[in-house]
């Protein structure tokens, strides 16, 4: 996640100001005409236009969708990369005090308007690093496991360590599994349909309840590599007996 302007950049315009003439949340960077608008983050472009903010770009993110107004130029509508260039700055529309870029943020969850840099300073910190629910940066990926659920009642993808228990978002399993690849990086755990076998490991991963050392000597008794575990196995290797005597 990052600006949609390169720094140095020039804040023109926000929530406040904004407010003073009726209008929602918006960050404004004021820019010469002809200055890239980056991707804030990755995802698919599209076209609009209105009569008071001119030319206009939407990108589809996996957590969000990202407005920008006010501009010269476009780039064709498709998929792309955060940083990839997809607008030049401008001055059109009705609405506008002079060349700068007019943006906002909706996000998917909450439905909620921000404006571009109050986006940033709530998912980014410091408006360059993609976006993380904050369990995800306290864990050891070192230790951690994807948990996949197949059965009506526990379907879900689970990132899991020694103390936490992390059930994905369809939107943050997107971005997670596209963008930064967890998926492909750390063990999977595959319990199929079996919910007995994801509460158990609802049980063992717990908050303050086992170690690492004792996660790796209940899930390995099964004799086979953690990563071809299956719900026959974990059924069998993990019981309550087993865990609650791994517990002590």
């Amino acid at each position: 996640m990052r600006r949609p302007i390169d720094d140095p950049v020039r804040i023109t315009g926000d929530r406040a100001s904004h407010a003073e003439y009726g209008v929602g949340p918006a960050t404004d960077y004021g820019c010469d005409i002809g200055t890239p608008v980056r991707a804030p983050f990755a995802g698919r472009l599209r076209w609009y236009a209105t009569t008071e903010g001119g030319l206009g770009v939407i990108i589809d993110g996996a957590l969000a969708t990202f407005y920008g107004q006010h501009l010269s130029a476009r780039s064709a509508p498709g998929d792309y990369a955060e940083g990839d260039t997809v607008a030049l700055s401008g001055n059109t529309g009705t609405l506008t005090y002079g060349p700068h870029l007019h943006c906002y943020v909706i996000v998917h969850a909450t439905g909620e308007r921000l404006a571009m840099e109050e986006y940033l300073t709530q998912f980014a910190g410091d408006n360059s690093r993609p976006f993380a629910p904050p369990v995800i940066e306290e864990i050891d990926m070192s230790d951690a496991r994807l948990i996949h659920s197949t059965s009506p009642e526990r379907n879900a993808t689970v990132l899991a360590a020694p103390g936490h228990w992390h059930v994905f978002t369809a939107e943050e399993w997107s971005y997670f599994s596209e963008q930064k690849g967890l998926n492909a990086d750390i063990p999977i755990i595959d319990v199929e349909g079996n919910p007995r076998a994801y509460d158990l490991l609802h049980n063992i991963y717990a908050p303050n309840q086992v170690t690492a050392e004792q996660v790796e000597a209940i899930i390995t008794k099964a004799g086979v590599s953690i990563s071809n575990l299956n719900a026959a196995d974990i059924a069998r290797a993990v019981n309550d007996d087993a865990a609650n005597r791994m517990r002590t």
